[in-house]
């Protein structure tokens, strides 16, 4: 099983430059690291994995930028993480098994740092004191169903054939709460069952998480943040497979 992992990277590039390092500590490497960017190419680490940069201009918003690195990945298994998680050493494995033993979409935690806690380098027995992680027990990952409104965005994985069957994220611009209930629904919609995957965990600073406000989903492509309804497609179109995997690749 080929497995990419899809990032929006921000014009800083300590974050990005930490999700690599993280990465390369992995049990399993990914066959590729497809980074999608709205402004430039970074300076990134060597690696022993590909790492693509796509560049795609400042008129897309994030969820676009996330869709465009799920067209262009090349990996039969795709793990979303957002910029600046640190990938456990075993996220990878796990999700690999996961997805071996059950289809749908899987999800793992993303547990808060505090500030500068990855400053000095990747440190997991720090990350594991600092902000202690459900490991499971075994190789075989525990799984439990979740519902739409436990799902995450933040870290997840699922196969790539069930991202383009239902169109990828929502790509107007809302908050991640907003597009955490919205992509949830059009899984739960295609009869794609949720996943919480022990110890798939990923690590983040807390300067680098955003406040988020509470979100409600009242019906279908309806969700209410803060009293305020707002319509989200389920199914937002989304550039071709074929068309995504033209573009040439860029190593780092």
């Amino acid at each position: 099983m080929r497995i990419s992992v899809c990032v929006t990277s921000s014009p800083a590039e300590r974050p990005l430059k930490d999700l690599i390092h993280a990465l390369r500590w992995s049990h399993r490497p990914p066959c590729e690291v497809v980074v999608s960017s709205r402004t430039c190419r970074l300076d990134l680490p060597e690696t022993s994995f590909p790492v693509r940069q796509l560049v795609l201009g400042s008129g897309i918003n994030h969820w676009q930028a996330r869709n465009r690195a799920a067209n262009a990945a090349r990996g039969d298994l795709l793990i979303f993480l957002e910029n600046g998680c640190l990938a456990h050493p075993e996220l990878i494995d796990r999700y690999a098994e996961a997805a071996r033993l059950a289809g749908g979409a899987f999800g793992g935690e993303v547990r808060t740092l505090p500030e500068g806690a990855a400053r000095r380098g990747i440190d997991f027995s720090l990350f594991k004191r600092l902000a202690p992680a459900d490991e499971g027990e075994g190789a075989s990952p525990a799984m439990q169903r979740i519902g739409a409104l436990e799902f995450s965005v933040g870290n997840f994985a699922i196969s790539a054939a069930d991202f383009l069957r239902i169109g990828g994220f929502p790509e107007t611009e809302g908050g991640r709460r907003e597009t955490d209930a919205a992509f949830a629904r059009a899984l739960w919609g295609a009869h794609l069952p949720l996943w919480r995957v022990s110890g798939a965990t990923a690590w983040c600073e807390q300067w680098r998480r955003r406040p988020v406000r509470p979100v409600q989903v009242s019906e279908p492509g309806l969700l209410v943040a803060k009293d305020r309804p707002v319509r989200v497609p389920l199914v937002p179109s989304l550039t071709s497979k074929s068309s995504g995997r033209t573009a040439a690749p860029h190593r780092v």
